[in-house]
Formats: structure tokens, C-alpha cells, sequence
């Protein structure tokens, strides 16, 4: 079953959360989410656990880089929703821009109930 959830953050920029039960249903998902096909997608990995303080900086010049080109060529980034090194940086720089593009994030179903949902 594909469940739609509007997921709020602190400081009040809103996501659409999809949930779904099984792996048929992402077809389902991606039109629950309205996105238009076929669009290019930039897949933002990299390590989750803590980054030392001197990376920090470069990392993130290197994330807005990313969030900015993905503006540009109307492409979606997906990445996975922990709130630490790489995907901690990209979160950030989202929340702190006015991008468009979406940001597509992968949680694991045990994470879910972590986040801010309505």
C-alpha cells in the first residue's frame, strides 16, 4: 500500500514523505510523488557517520555545488536520510537554499517513525 505523509521540519519547509510496503509499489510512488518522466537523476552517496570538522567546508561548497546544478537541469537528487557526514551536509544546504529540484530521500522503514511526520 502507498501511504502519502507530509513530513514538517523545524524550521517550517515541508516534504511529501512515500511509504509503501512492498518494492512493486515504487512505480506507484514515483507517481505519488508527481514527478514528471523522464527528468535526470544525481544519486548523492557517501559516509553516513561523523566527518571531521577540516572537511566540513569543502564538503559542503561541493553539496551546494550539486543542489545548484541539479536546479539547473531540472534533475532530482536521491540520497538516504541519515543525519550524519554527506547526507547530513546535502540536508543542510537544502533546508538553508530555495531549491526546487527534489530531493529524494530513502529511509529504511525502521527510521521512519523517527522523523516529523503529520
Amino acid at each position: 500500500m502507498v501511504r502519502a505523509v507530509k513530513i514538517v521540519f523545524s524550521n517550517q519547509k515541508h516534504a511529501l514523505g512515500i511509504s509503501i510496503s512492498r518494492r512493486a509499489e515504487i512505480s506507484h510512488a514515483t507517481e505519488a510523488l508527481h514527478l514528471p518522466a523522464p527528468r535526470p537523476v544525481i544519486v548523492w552517496i557517501g559516509g553516513a557517520g561523523s566527518m571531521a570538522p577540516r572537511y566540513e567546508e569543502p564538503v559542503s561548497k561541493v553539496a551546494r555545488t550539486v543542489a545548484q546544478i541539479a536546479q539547473e537541469k531540472n534533475a532530482m537528487i536521491v540520497d538516504g536520510a541519515t543525519d550524519g557526514g554527506v547526507m547530513a551536509v546535502l540536508g543542510q544546504v537544502y533546508s538553508q537554499g530555495d531549491y526546487t529540484s527534489p530531493l529524494i530521500v530513502v529511509v529504511v522503514s525502521s527510521i521512519t517513525p523517527l522523523l516529523p511526520m503529520q
